[in-house]
């Protein structure tokens, strides 16, 4: 049986059209997932993970756990910033530094976006 694209096409909305919100949102998830899976593997993994140990699902912004998975890889890559910083090739942005007793002064700052680099206290 051939049937043109046209009436194939029309076939195929004729199904979706009743169905438009759940195939929109569909869509949505699987879009997503490829972008996760290509951009942020280690993300998707997470989530993976997660919902396979039967926990609650959330996404959020990486942090720094979702890039190291063990204590030596966290330490490898401390070293590669440390060293990049001693080198010259990656500069380290502090914008003020204020001494420990001033530290709800400090939390003012960077909570009213104040800052514009590091805020570093001193003890």
């Amino acid at each position: 049986m051939n049937i043109s694209f046209k009436s194939y096409w029309n076939l195929l909305s004729d199904h979706i059209r009743p169905q438009k919100r759940q195939f929109i949102l569909l869509a949505c998830m699987l879009f997503g997932s490829i972008a996760l899976r290509i951009l942020a593997p280690q993300i998707m993994r997470s989530f993976i993970d997660s919902a396979l140990a039967g926990k609650s699902l959330f996404l959020t912004r990486p942090s720094l756990h979702h890039f190291t998975h063990d204590p030596r890889e966290l330490a490898e890559r401390a070293g590669d910033v440390l060293r990049l910083i001693a080198g010259g090739s990656l500069k380290l942005a502090i914008d003020r530094t204020l001494p420990l007793e001033r530290a709800a002064e400090a939390h003012r700052l960077l909570e009213s976006r104040a800052t514009s680099g590091k805020l570093l206290l001193i003890p």
